[in-house]
């Protein structure tokens, strides 16, 4: 019986060690496919990443051309509001002197109006000195109305 129980012991040991064979090289198996899987993924992530740094690249020229755009916009806008702003002056200043002339050459036609009215009313009244030279002109006045058979002097 003892030769047997070390035959049965040698015999585990020996299946033993062919299952302990066997699961390394499983394992081996198993550790190999999975590093080849680690390197084609990190591949694929080194590939994805470079993708990813070109876009990002791209992306941050874009974004600097947008805003030069923008900033170059702002700056045109910026211009035309100050020309706008310093035109506006200019014109206010222009309706200013035009105001100005505008109200001289009015006092001006007012004046010459009020003169060409008062030289007729005088070139009237001498018309009649002359036609009537016996009358009276003496109470004639250009700024008197007649009110009521008599003359008046103009309320207003």
């Amino acid at each position: 019986m003892g030769s047997n129980k070390k035959a049965h012991a040698a015999k585990a040991v020996n299946t033993d060690i062919s299952s302990w064979s066997d699961l390394v090289a499983d394992f081996n198996k198993k550790a190999q496919k999975l590093l080849k899987l680690d390197s084609d993924q990190t591949k694929k992530m080194k590939i994805e990443l470079q993708s990813l740094r070109e876009k990002n690249t791209y992306l941050d020229d874009t974004l600097g051309e947008m805003t030069r755009d923008r900033d170059d916009a702002l700056a045109k806008l910026q211009r035309t509001m100050e020309d706008y702003a310093r035109h506006c002056k200019e014109r206010e200043a222009v309706n200013r002197a035009w105001e100005s002339t505008l109200d001289t050459s009015l006092e001006t036609a007012k004046n010459e109006i009020a003169h060409a009215f008062v030289n007729g009313f005088k070139g009237a009244v001498e018309q009649v000195e002359v036609v009537q030279p016996d009358l009276d002109t003496s109470l004639l006045d250009p700024f008197k109305s007649v009110v009521d058979g008599k003359i008046v002097k103009d309320e207003g």
